[in-house]
C-alpha cells in the first residue's frame, strides 16, 4: 500500500531550491505503484502533478494543491545496442552506461541535468543532438485508464524542445527505448566529458538554476531588419537558430537582478538562485526580459522551464 504524506517541501527536490509544499505526496518505483498513485488520485478527487529530477520546473511559494507523484521508476538494461530505461532514471546514468557499453550517439547529453523521461518529454537536446535522434520507442500510461501504450519514435511526434507528451498532459511516460551504434568507450568518454567540461566552463552551475530559461530562437522567426549584428552567431541547434543568449545580453540584461534571483552575468540564458530567491522573483525576471526584448526586437521569447501552482 502506497504511504501518501501530507505537505511535503518542494524546494528540495528541484534544482532551483524554491518553492512551497506538495499538499500531497508520493514517490512511485514502479508502474503499478504509479497505476495505484493515479487511482488514488482519481478516487480522491485530487489533482495531480508528475516531478521528476526537477530540473526544468518552478514551483511558486504556494507549493502545489494537490498529489505530487514523484516518479522513480529508474532500471535501465542494455540488449543489442540498446538502452532501456525507466523515466526516472537520471539521465547522467543513462549516459555513463552508454559509456560501459560502448554505445555512441548519445555523447551530446554529457553534463545535462534531469531525468531520461523529462529528456524525452521536453526532446532535450545540445550541440546538435536531440532525444529524438537516439529514440526507437517510448511507453506511456493513460492516467484515466491506467493502460500502458507503446509509441514509436514517429509517433511521439517530436517537434523543438517537445513531444506528444508535453503537449498532451494526460499521456505519462514510464520507458524509453533508445537504439545507439557501436564505438570506442574510451572516445565516447571523452566526448561526453568535454561536453560536461564545456558545461562546468560556460554554465553557471556553482548556483541554484533550472538550466536555459528560453528557447532559441529559428531564423525564421528573427526580424529581418535586427539580423545583421548577429549572423555571426547562426548555429543549428538543429534548424538554424540565433542563440537567445546572444539576443538578451545585446538587450543589455546581463546580471539584472529581481530580488534575489538574477541574470547570470556567466550565460545570459539563465536565471540563478543568487540569494535566496522566492519563485516570484525569478518569474518576475522572467517577464522583465521578455518585455525588454520584445520592446528591443519584437520578439516573444518562449519560456522552456514549466510553472507549477502560479
Amino acid at each position: 500500500m502506497l504511504q501518501i504524506r501530507d505537505n511535503v517541501p518542494l524546494a528540495p527536490l528541484t534544482t532551483f531550491k524554491v518553492g512551497g509544499p506538495a499538499k500531497k505526496y508520493v514517490c512511485v518505483s514502479t508502474v503499478e505503484e504509479l497505476q495505484e498513485a493515479l487511482a488514488l488520485a482519481k478516487k480522491g478527487g485530487w489533482k495531480f502533478f508528475i516531478l521528476g529530477g526537477g530540473s526544468n520546473l518552478i514551483v511558486s511559494s504556494k507549493g502545489f494543491d494537490g498529489l505530487v507523484i514523484h516518479l522513480n521508476i529508474s532500471t535501465i538494461i542494455t540488449a543489442n545496442r540498446k538502452i532501456i530505461a525507466g523515466a526516472g532514471a537520471v539521465l547522467a546514468d543513462v549516459v555513463k552506461v552508454a559509456i560501459e557499453e560502448g554505445f555512441s550517439g548519445l555523447e551530446w547529453a554529457g553534463g545535462l541535468p534531469g531525468t531520461f523521461g523529462g529528456a524525452i518529454r521536453g526532446n532535450a537536446g545540445a550541440f546538435g543532438g536531440e532525444m529524438k535522434d537516439n529514440i526507437e520507442s517510448v511507453s506511456s500510461i493513460d492516467p484515466d485508464t491506467g493502460e500502458l501504450s507503446t509509441y514509436s519514435n514517429a509517433a511521439c511526434n517530436f517537434e523543438y524542445r517537445g513531444s506528444r507528451f508535453k503537449k498532451n498532459e494526460g499521456e505519462i511516460i514510464v520507458t524509453g527505448t533508445i537504439k545507439l551504434s557501436k564505438g570506442n568507450p574510451e572516445t565516447i568518454k571523452a566526448g561526453v566529458d568535454s561536453h560536461i567540461e564545456y558545461r562546468h566552463k560556460n554554465h553557471p552551475m556553482e548556483f541554484p538554476c533550472a538550466g536555459s530559461v528560453f528557447k532559441n530562437v529559428p531564423i525564421e522567426d528573427f526580424p529581418r531588419e535586427y539580423l545583421k549584428p548577429f549572423e555571426t552567431f547562426i548555429k543549428n541547434d538543429p534548424f538554424p537558430i540565433i542563440p537567445v543568449a546572444r539576443i538578451i545580453l545585446a538587450a543589455g540584461l546581463s546580471g539584472t537582478k529581481q530580488g534575489g534571483a538574477e541574470l547570470s552575468t556567466k550565460h545570459c540564458n539563465f536565471i540563478i538562485n543568487k540569494d535566496k530567491a522566492k519563485p516570484e522573483d525569478i518569474t518576475a525576471l522572467i517577464r522583465q526580459i521578455r518585455q525588454a526584448v520584445m520592446k528591443k526586437y519584437g520578439i516573444e521569447l518562449e519560456i522552456e522551464q514549466e510553472l507549477v501552482g502560479f
